[in-house]
């Protein structure tokens, strides 16, 4: 979200107008009580904990109060879902729209600019996808089970395990690839192919550089 708030092209001051530190701080004030209040629904009667092993809410509370909820949850997931998407798709592809308005002059852009600009495209793409792939196979499993439709527990386990792995996993992802675009890494690997490539360059030329032309 901070970067498409701060895409240049739209707003040049959209980010100064938009994120400002109270704004910021009541924002995240808000998302705190907003998670506070959802998780503590089922204690208030709006459905409850301890559906089976992993002591979720019930999915299939059929009650007019556990409907609700289980849509409530359903809407908030897609809904984060189709944000994160928009979010990210809309900043690659003004990064990519930055890179065509640009034209040859981005061949005088630093080696730094450019991995940063392939880092972030790179990263935004493989999150969304992981945190897409790993989150719908809940969503419709719990969907399935608040309207009767293709009920199977073994299902019910494979989204549970599927998610949960993206919810442990997805901060120590984003760090793995943090660290694999790291400018250190980064230049060693480039070192070692720029080596490799003037090596092959002299093996080819090597031969034909021998050749003694003779006179007649």
């Amino acid at each position: 979200m901070r970067r498409y708030v701060s895409q240049p092209a739209y707003a040049p001051f959209r980010y100064q107008q938009w994120m400002s530190p109270r704004r910021v701080i009541v924002v995240a004030v808000c998302l705190y009580l907003y998670a506070i209040f959802l998780a503590t629904l089922p204690f208030m009667g709006v459905n409850k904990y301890g559906y089976q092993l992993w002591c979720d809410f019930h999915w299939s509370d059929t009650s007019p109060e556990g409907r609700f909820f289980v849509i409530i949850f359903l809407l908030q997931g897609f809904g984060c879902m189709l944000f994160t998407v928009f979010c990210n798709v809309s900043v690659i592809y003004e990064l990519l729209a930055m890179r065509r308005r640009v034209g040859p002059g981005l061949n005088n852009a630093t080696f730094k600019e450019k991995l940063e600009h392939f880092k972030f495209i790179s990263i935004a793409t493989i999150v969304s996808v992981a945190y897409i792939g790993c989150s719908t196979p809940y969503l419709v499993r719990l969907a399935c089970n608040q309207f009767g439709y293709d009920l199977s527990l073994a299902k019910d386990f494979d989204a549970v395990r599927v998610y949960l792995v993206n919810n442990m996993t997805n901060s120590y992802f984003v760090l793995f690839l943090q660290a694999l675009f790291h400018p250190k890494f980064v230049e060693k690997i480039r070192a070692c192919c720029q080596r490799k490539s003037k090596e092959n360059k002299k093996g080819t030329a090597g031969p034909h550089s021998q050749e003694e032309v003779k006179p007649k």
